[in-house]
């Protein structure tokens, strides 16, 4: 009975072990299933990513074409040097068994500081890069605390550390076979003003994001470049193409062995804006000695904007790929102001604004071009001396003449004594004083329109005065307004009563040239006003007094052969304090339109710290006329890459100011960072016209010692 126990163990044992491998291979089979078939497609992905790299692949910004599809920013190669920071550190840990630098760096949270240890990647880089740096001369190194912030922040994506290669390092990098997993030269487009400065301040510029939150695109990164100012700031989502990528198969030691997959990057959309180029240099190239001003040139039957100018500019270029920090400081620190539009900033008009002045009075019924006004040498209004420019004044004369000779005297009683501030407020705020035009780019002044409630508003111890009104009348106290608002005004009076809204933007357009938006032409400014309301005849009054004054008035210089010319000159008497004096600073205008009988052009100069209306502005606003009509008549405008015009204070002169110690704060050009349609004291009485042709206002007029009346 033992002897056949004993015969029948190993039977036993050899169940017991057939079943434990049958239990085994069950484990194992299902296992395979769970693997394979179950979660196979998890576990496929897994083993990819362990043996691929994601890159992405820079995307092209939209072009800025003129209305004619001349390109005014388009894109270039840039030739760059990138890190992988993500692959740098998985090439580190396979090289150093799994070991990677560590560092301690300072997080606030709550208000407090902790400090958190963190992967060393700038160890990790600079280790990567010294072969490569030893072997090209790369003498930089990156930027620590930029390498910091990219890797804590969006690692997945290049850290540009070289860009703009040039051909030589490009050639060593592959000759020498210095390709570094992590480290590579790759080919973007980056952004390229074809013509330099030209239209600096409509183009505006591009630069890197400042918060990683800004401008995603539709991989969930930022964007390498943002629009800044100008077009491409107001128009970064439109010009931004959408990026692609690459999934890059590499081996063992890191190195890539091919393409798997390819997304390519889409190219923005083309914005075509109203300028016309050739309009455009013809104005940068009148306006490029002055140091300071604007100049604007407007299709009265449209509101486009065919050119807008401002003096002094920069060149876009060189915030490509990114401006420096001196640069920079240069820019912001520059008395001149470089980087203000002003031709969207805000200063007193002078004697331009009896335009206005003269609307408002027509509308109101308070005169018609027959009513005859005595205008003396000094009237007095609210017991205040008010003087012309002419100590003798313009004797008995009606509104042509007064606009063509510039009479203060005339427009002061006009203003004050027959009209009153209210319909002046009325028309000013009709035709958009006060506000911003609304035109597609920013930052713009919305300027100030004086009344009593606006006296009320900004300083309520003062009370509203006729004096105020006579003020008012010649365009001097608090009045401020812009080159493109007065180019606005002057439309509706070369048009026949339309007030239109500038428009700076035809059309947006994808790369196969499909229209994506349309901005219509020739909307009102206000759909509920959309006209001057006022008698043709009346407009007319208006249009034959600036005809006069181009033909034998104060805006002589202008005078182009064979065209009708119509226009109005001003000087704003301004001060600034330039090395603890007071500098007589005047802004000097000139605007119209021609020709006369069709209009096709509506014009504004100013220029800061020039002469006089009539004689700084009006021969610019010649040459910019001439060279118009020249070119319709077959002349040909060649555009050149332009240097950024220069600012200077020639034209500030050292005047004693007419309230001494009393004087009111000096005008300045605005700080960029400043708001120049901020409320300002209105000062006392002051400002003639300009000293033009007929030789007006050589000096400035007495002014009272008080500020209010």
């Amino acid at each position: 009975m033992l002897l056949n126990d004993d015969r029948n163990l190993p039977y036993g044992r050899l169940l017991t072990l057939a079943l434990m491998v049958l239990l085994a291979m069950g484990i194992l089979l299902t296992r395979l299933y769970d693997v394979q078939l179950a979660r196979g497609d998890v576990y496929t992905e897994k083993l990819r990513t362990q043996t691929t790299v994601a890159t992405r692949l820079s995307p092209a910004r939209g072009a800025i074409v003129d209305r004619n599809g001349i390109p005014l920013a388009e894109n270039r190669a840039s030739f760059d040097v990138d890190f992988y920071l993500d692959e740098l550190q998985r090439n580190y840990s396979r090289a150093h068994r799994g070991r990677l630098p560590k560092i301690k760096v300072p997080v606030k949270r709550h208000g407090e500081i902790h400090y958190v240890e963190q992967v060393d990647i700038v160890k990790i880089v600079d280790e990567a890069i010294e072969p490569i740096a030893r072997s090209l001369g790369f003498a930089h190194r990156p930027d620590e605390r930029e390498i910091r912030e990219h890797f804590r922040t969006r690692k997945e994506i290049p850290f540009q550390f070289r860009t703009d290669v040039d051909f030589n390092t490009l050639a060593l990098f592959s000759e020498r076979n210095l390709g570094v997993p992590g480290i590579d030269i790759v080919a973007r487009p980056v952004r390229r003003y074809t013509y330099g400065a030209f239209a600096a301040h409509v183009l505006g510029y591009v630069g890197k994001p400042d918060e990683n939150s800004e401008a995603l695109a539709a991989d969930g990164y930022p964007y390498e470049t943002v629009g800044r100012q100008g077009i491409e700031g107001r128009m970064d989502p439109q010009l931004q193409g959408q990026p692609g990528g690459k999934i890059l198969r590499v081996n063992y030691r890191g190195y890539v062995d091919r393409e798997e997959e390819v997304k390519w990057p889409t190219v923005g959309n083309t914005v075509k804006l109203t300028l016309d180029a050739r309009i455009q240099y013809i104005a940068e190239q009148a306006m490029r000695g002055v140091g300071r001003g604007a100049a604007v040139v407007m299709d009265p039957q449209t509101g486009d904007v065919l050119a807008l100018v401002s003096v002094p500019n920069y060149n876009p270029n060189d915030f490509i790929p990114r401006i420096t920090s001196e640069e920079w400081k240069a820019l912001n620190t520059d008395p001149t102001a470089p980087l203000v539009d002003r031709a969207l900033s805000t200063y007193p008009p002078g004697s331009t604004y009896k335009v206005l002045i003269a609307l408002a009075a027509l509308k109101a019924g308070a005169i018609t071009k027959e009513t005859i006004i005595d205008s003396p040498g000094v009237v007095y209004i609210a017991g205040h001396p008010f003087k012309d420019w002419s100590p003798n004044g313009q004797g008995a004369i009606k509104l042509r003449d007064a606009l063509r000779m510039s009479c203060n005297t005339f427009f002061y009683q006009l203003g004050a004594n027959k009209t009153g501030i209210d319909p002046i407020v009325k028309m000013g705020q009709r035709v958009g004083f006060g506000e911003p035009t609304g035109i597609e780019l920013s930052p713009e002044s919305k300027g100030i329109m004086p009344g009593p409630d606006w006296l009320k508003k900004n300083f309520p111890r003062e009370r509203w005065t006729s004096a105020y009104t006579a003020n008012v009348s010649i365009g001097q106290g608090a009045v401020q307004v812009s080159p493109l608002q007065m180019c606005v005004l002057m439309s509706a009076v070369a048009n026949g009563g339309h007030i239109y809204k500038p428009r700076l933007i035809q059309e947006v357009v994808d790369i196969d040239g499909e229209q994506k938006a349309e901005i219509p032409a020739a909307q009102p400014r206000d759909p509920e006003n959309p006209t001057l309301g006022m008698k043709p005849n009346d407009i007319e009054a208006v249009r034959d007094g600036l005809l006069a004054v181009v033909a034998d008035g104060t805006g002589r210089r202008a005078q182009v052969q064979g065209i009708k010319v119509a226009g109005k000159t001003g000087t704003a008497q301004a001060w600034r304090v330039m090395n603890g004096h007071k500098m007589q600073d005047n802004k000097t205008w000139f605007y119209g339109f021609a020709p006369y009988d069709k209009p096709r052009y509506v014009f504004c100069v100013m220029v800061e710290g020039g002469l006089s209306g009539g004689g700084t502005c009006a021969p610019i606003a010649h040459e910019m006329l001439q060279n118009i009509f020249d070119m319709e008549n077959g002349k040909e405008i060649t555009l050149s890459y332009l240097t950024p015009a220069s600012g200077h204070f020639r034209g500030v002169v050292d005047v004693p100011h007419p309230l001494g110690a009393d004087a009111p704060a000096p005008a300045s050009a605005p700080a960029a960072n400043v708001d120049p349609s901020a409320p300002v004291a209105p000062p006392a009485n002051g400002g003639g016209d300009e000293p033009a042709t007929v030789q007006e206002d050589d000096a400035p007029p007495i002014m009272p010692k008080r500020r209010g009346f």
